[in-house]
């Protein structure tokens, strides 16, 4: 680039209803797990709906590509649901620390929300003993200068605000 913003060159796309489609198919398919696919949809889905792209019928695109993204958001949903009950139910910090890395902390909590009710109460009670007992398991640790695997520290914290607020 010789830094001269002055030409500005615009490129114009013409995309079939049906390519959008065959091509969201392929990268859900395709994709390492549901996650990406759905971050990849929605990273398209902003490109697109930016104010400087110009394209013919944006709105039937987007329209396209929000059912899309809806579609991905809820496999991902489906997928995180069934591992968090697994991590919930198994007692697993290092199941839970991926799921809380792959969701915001709101995702993961909302995730929590979902997947609690499928718990019985002696669940839940299993659940609130263990994570109390790791939290303060961990702050000994800590003080002994032991290391802590961060990502699971951060997921048991969030999980224990939740089941033993303060």
């Amino acid at each position: 680039m010789n830094g001269d913003m002055k030409t500005e060159q615009t490129i114009q796309l013409c995309i079939p209803a049906p390519v959008v489609t065959v091509f969201c198919d392929k990268l859900m398919d395709e994709s390492v797990c549901d996650l990406q696919a759905y971050y990849s949809l929605r990273a398209i889905k902003s490109l697109l709906a930016a104010n400087h792209v110009e394209i013919p019928d944006n709105k039937h695109l987007l329209t396209m590509l929000d059912e899309q993204v809806l579609v991905a958001e809820k496999k991902h949903l489906e997928t995180s649901s069934v591992f968090m009950l697994k991590g919930l139910k198994q007692c697993n910090a290092a199941l839970l620390a991926m799921l809380h890395n792959l969701l915001d902390r709101n995702g993961f909590y909302h995730l929590f929300e979902k997947v609690i009710a499928e718990l019985s109460d002696d669940d839940i009670r299993l659940l609130m003993v263990w994570s109390a007992n790791w939290v303060k398991e961990a702050a000994q640790l800590s003080k002994e200068n032991q290391l802590i695997d961060q990502q699971e520290y951060r997921a048991m914290m969030d999980l224990d605000k939740v089941l033993n607020p303060q």
